[in-house]
């Protein structure tokens, strides 16, 4: 992957906030399992990579958070994908993450159309109809698992509280929260994740939601610079928390140009000419194919000497 240079203005304002992470802790005696991201520097990168207007930021932006959010939850060589199909503007996503807290992902439609101005920045109105799918891939086994759920009418993380509900019978909540400044330009942005243990009060989570409700927006909390560790604190204060770990989370694609050196290598040479003729493009005066990574938009100019060279 090549990461797009970020403004220089959005740099400085990254380097004064925490590090992208996730805070992992429990609540209530252990009954509550939960996980918070900050996760500025990704959604920003991510933008960048991209290319994305405001509401496209703030839809990949929380969808990157849920996907970072999950990787709490898996571990060794364990990797997932949440993907969204709906029949509003959004059109859809899908998003991955790994057990390092490696997160990538892209929207199916780079530009949302409006035919009227959205009230408020509530991305629900943008979904509609369609579907959530979860697919776990569980280290050295060849079939993946994948769980789906039909969208109920809310935003993306009510979407995936809702499927966990249904789809995996578990007590969930995720919140996300992508705050962008007068200019448009990422100020902070993270989420969180809590989930309900065997044995937990039924009504558990639903008093977490009521603490939230009045809890300081988590954006802009750490857009100013502020902790993980003190947002959960504070919000959690008389919850018996329990700190379990913290790990990186980042904008990673593992896409190389090696990568796909090998994979057009793999077609005839009949089928690489035919690439070149159609549409050939050039970089550095001479006739190349490209190649652009969806998951994190990097494109690759590929010579024909190269591929040529994979096959010797």
């Amino acid at each position: 992957m090549i990461e797009v240079q970020l403004e220089e203005e959005v740099q400085d304002h990254l380097r004064s906030l925490e590090a992208d992470g996730l805070e992992i802790f429990t609540l209530n005696s252990g009954k509550i399992r939960g996980a918070l991201a900050s996760a500025s520097t990704l959604v920003a990168q991510m933008r960048a990579n991209h290319g994305l207007g405001i509401l496209e930021t703030l839809a990949l932006g929380q969808a990157s958070i849920c996907a970072a959010l999950l990787s709490a939850t898996i571990k060794g060589d364990d990797r997932l994908s949440l993907r969204l199909d709906c029949k509003g503007p959004l059109g859809g996503f899908q998003v991955e993450s790994n057990a390092l807290g490696d997160v990538r992902g892209y929207l199916f439609s780079q530009e949302i159309v409006l035919e009227n101005p959205l009230e408020s920045l509530d991305l629900a109105p943008l979904i509609q109809g369609g579907s959530l799918s979860l697919t776990r891939f569980q280290g050295g086994k060849t079939e993946p698992f994948t769980g789906y759920c039909e969208l109920g009418g809310g935003g993306i993380a009510a979407e995936l509280s809702r499927y966990f509900l249904i789809s995996e019978q578990t007590n969930t909540a995720f919140f996300t929260s992508v705050r962008l400044d007068p200019k448009g330009k990422l100020y902070g942005a993270g989420g969180l994740y809590l989930q309900a243990l065997p044995g937990a009060d039924p009504e558990a989570l639903d008093w977490v939601e009521r603490v939230l409700a009045s809890a300081p927006s988590l954006g802009t909390w750490l857009g100013e610079g502020k902790s993980l560790r003190q947002f959960i604190i504070q919000s959690f204060l008389f919850s018996d928390i329990d700190f379990l770990g913290h790990k990186a989370i980042s904008f990673s694609c593992p896409c190389s140009r090696k990568r796909f050196i090998a994979l057009l290598s793999a077609m005839d040479k009949e089928e690489i000419g035919k690439a070149l003729a159609e549409g050939a493009a050039f970089s550095e005066g001479r006739p190349c194919i490209e190649v652009r990574c969806q998951h994190c938009n990097t494109l690759y100019s590929i010579f024909p000497e190269e591929l040529q060279a994979q096959n010797d």
